[in-house]
């Protein structure tokens, strides 16, 4: 792992990067799989235009992404009870449950495959949609444990 910083910006590397190592360990014990790349690179840039930006060298588009999110989203839960704890977890799941009933009670309720027309609302639906599968899984991993 190698990163990247401006002079002035080492200690917030330092301070952010300390726990990375263990991030990769965990994903790799849950996945059952190695990183499938030889290197991975940290830049941190002051005054970005946008907060974060990920590449690899490969990216699967599709229409169900929120599946993939929403998947990934409830790995990093699993990283999220392993390093903060139960209680910290079950914040985190109770303020995504929060989110998606405020966001159901403004629409009506999610659909798997609506139609839009683009924009914020578009947004808002994925997100909303990966924060349920994430507390799908939850559950499910609750009655199978």
């Amino acid at each position: 792992v190698t990163h990247f910083c401006l002079p002035q910006l080492l200690p917030l590397l330092k301070h952010t990067t300390s726990y990375l190592h263990e991030v990769f360990e965990f994903y790799e014990e849950i996945l059952t799989c190695r990183y499938p790349y030889s290197c991975f690179k940290t830049v941190f840039i002051d005054e970005a235009y946008v907060e974060v930006a990920a590449y690899a060298s490969m990216s699967i588009f599709r229409s169900d992404e929120w599946v993939l999110k929403g998947i990934s989203g409830y790995i990093y839960g699993l990283w999220m009870k392993k390093t903060f704890g139960v209680n910290e977890y079950r914040h985190w799941i109770k303020e995504e449950l929060d989110k998606i009933v405020a966001y159901e009670l403004k629409t009506g309720g999610v659909l798997l495959h609506p139609i839009f027309g683009g924009g914020k609302e578009k947004d808002k639906y994925v997100y909303c949609s990966e924060m349920i599968l994430q507390t799908l899984l939850y559950e499910i991993s609750l009655t199978i444990t």
